[in-house]
């Protein structure tokens, strides 16, 4: 059981879902699709049509914040990086490649009490 829930793909439950919520927090942002949270510990960056933002550039707060209501229209578990794609053809890239953070998880997902996985430093992952 423990093998079969490593090898899902947890992330795609977000496909469907609404983002519903942006939280800033000294070092991660959390990220709620109703009942699931997207926490990430390494700065996402933001891509749309305008470019692509990161936690450097001039409104990096608003344009996170903009993604809420948005509806989640896929997602890409990668070796180096988690996307969520919008809908409207925005997306939201989580790092998983950035040695600037102690400690190896970059990426975490929980819900309803439930923690559900970690995503690690190089890609590699623990339940």
């Amino acid at each position: 059981m423990q093998a079969e829930k490593e090898k899902e793909d947890v992330l795609q439950w977000l496909v469907g879902k609404s983002l519903t919520a942006v939280m800033f927090f000294s070092g991660y942002v959390d990220f709620l699709f109703n009942d699931l949270v997207l926490s990430s510990l390494s700065w996402p960056v933001v891509v749309d049509g305008e470019g692509r933002v990161t936690r450097l550039g001039s409104g990096y707060r608003d344009v996170l914040c903009a993604q809420i209501n948005k509806l989640v229209k896929a997602t890409e578990d990668a070796p180096e990086r988690l996307q969520i794609l919008f809908n409207d053809g925005s997306r939201i890239v989580i790092p998983l490649d950035t040695v600037e953070i102690p400690g190896p998880e970059r990426a975490t997902l929980s819900g309803n009490g439930q923690f559900f996985r970690a995503w690690l430093i190089h890609g590699s992952s623990k339940p």
